[in-house]
């Protein structure tokens, strides 16, 4: 066998169907289902987004970002706000998500979010925390 880099965005496909095949004899079977919410102005420039997928019953923002100035204004509660709703929508029973501390743990735990893991130094000086929401208000 040789280990080498991919040489076809198929090869990466492969990849995901082998772990795929492997959870759903584990795990009542599903699929990964890609989101992509976007954010624009007026002039209908993108000033903002989230991106993630949703699986096994749970929706996961892989980002969530919007520029300096769309902040502040309510526009990131929106953009959670119809993110949850979309995870509700694929029958999900809470959404995760990490953030660094120089950006928005804060603002997630001010919409229900609670911190169930943290690794620090990642990146060095910083701190990656995990959250998670239940949407069915039970326990995290």
């Amino acid at each position: 066998m040789v280990i080498g880099p991919l040489t076809s965005p198929k090869d990466a496909d492969r990849i995901v169907d082998i772990l795929v095949s492997h959870n759903n004899l584990h795990t009542p079977a599903t699929a990964r289902e890609p989101f992509h919410l976007v954010v624009r102005d007026d002039s209908d420039v993108v000033v903002g987004g989230a991106l993630g997928w949703t699986a096994h019953c749970w929706c996961y923002v892989d980002i969530l970002a919007l520029v300096p100035e769309a902040r502040g204004n309510g526009e990131g509660t929106r953009l959670l706000t119809a993110v949850e709703n979309l995870a509700r929508s694929r029958d999900c029973i809470g959404v995760y998500l990490f953030s660094y501390s120089f950006q928005a743990p804060g603002f997630y735990e001010r919409h229900g979010f609670t911190a169930f893991g943290q690794i620090a130094d990642l990146p060095p000086g910083h701190v990656t925390v995990w959250l998670s929401k239940r949407l069915d208000g039970d326990a995290q």
